[in-house]
């Protein structure tokens, strides 16, 4: 045991550290999201690091621990009051869910991209980006060259989309109807707080309370990405990963739901903001840990260009089908 801490401490120290940076730097604006700043942080780390055995151990223990305990903090996160205060928000959510996912692996098909990447990189548009991606990991069975292509794509359609957002749309729409679309199109909640930095408070809110719906989807999406991965894997599986596999996703839910419900329904609720800190630091470490371990070399891969055309395509798709539905007051 000692000898497995003593390797696991360099990883860890080292995820630790550049999450704790992370969480400081985004202190200084509100537009600086904690999750976003630490993965770009490990991707450049990363690369000037030539060899990286040494961080093997603990990075892989904070995938292993952080994602449990970074989901049960992340459902401390969510007051269910206001996130199903809007059936038609709920609604334009979940089909611009399903939009992502469904364009994004049939153009992939079409380009001849692994499936695995389509897996992970359609339904992390539709929730939350590089945190749901570092969720997803384990139920669709990633590799490190699928993983870089889906973080390469979503981070530069997230820059794309907060571009598109802030020169066209922003001084065009109502501002109600701008935060919605902003809250739900765009892949990374500090893309959100970003693109709706100059409007006014209630609208920022409006925004994030719609991205906090598709945040809350990622458990149930894990699950249904478990069952899908199999299906249209041609990799053999034994039965008893397959059930150990599903006891951790239905472990997951536990903690993410369970922990939502206390500080929704009782008392705890008040605790909510003090445990957002050591929310955003431990949960930090999970992404510090992807962006690590994720090779820039691998990233520049023909996979990766077509996947981001995949994701562009869908990108506009969605925020054209969500821009109709708002102008016509159907949302």
């Amino acid at each position: 045991m000692k000898d497995i801490f003593l390797l696991a401490l360099p990883g860890l120290i080292l995820a630790f550290c550049l999450s704790l940076f992370s969480y400081w730097v985004s202190t200084f604006h509100p537009v600086l999201d904690a999750f976003f700043l630490a993965f770009v942080f490990s991707i450049v780390v990363g690369a000037l690091i030539p060899r990286k055995e040494k961080l093997w151990v603990g990075l892989g223990l904070c995938k292993d621990i952080f994602i449990p305990l970074g989901l049960f903090l992340y459902g401390t996160q969510i007051l269910w009051q206001k996130v199903l205060s809007d059936l038609s928000v709920m609604g334009l959510c979940l089909l611009n869910l399903v939009l992502y996912s469904f364009l994004i692996f049939g153009l992939n098909r079409v380009f001849g991209v692994k499936d695995k990447v389509s897996l992970l990189t359609g339904p992390a548009n539709g929730i939350c980006g590089i945190s749901a991606t570092a969720v997803f990991i384990p139920f669709v069975q990633a590799r490190e060259r699928e993983i870089s292509a889906t973080l390469t794509s979503l981070f530069l359609v997230g820059l794309l989309s907060l571009g598109v957002l802030l020169s066209y749309f922003s001084p065009r729409l109502p501002e109600r109807q701008y935060g919605i679309l902003s809250g739900s199109v765009l892949n990374q909640t500090g893309l959100v707080k970003a693109a709706t930095a100059p409007k006014e408070k209630q609208i920022r809110q409006v925004a994030l309370t719609t991205k906090y719906f598709r945040t809350s989807l990622i458990i149930p999406v894990s699950l249904l990405l478990f069952f899908v991965g199999r299906a249209l894997s041609r990799e053999s599986i034994s039965p008893g990963l397959r059930r150990k596999n599903l006891k951790y996703a239905l472990f997951l839910a536990s903690l993410f739901f369970g922990a939502s419900l206390i500080v929704s329904f009782t008392p705890l609720g008040e605790y909510q903001k003090s445990i957002k800190p050591v929310f955003k630091v431990l949960f930090s470490m999970t992404l510090v840990s992807v962006g690590l371990l994720c090779d820039v070399k691998k990233a520049l891969t023909r996979d990766s260009f077509y996947n981001f055309l995949s994701n562009v395509v869908a990108f506009f798709v969605v925020l054209g089908v969500s821009y109709l539905l708002l102008h016509f007051g159907l949302v």
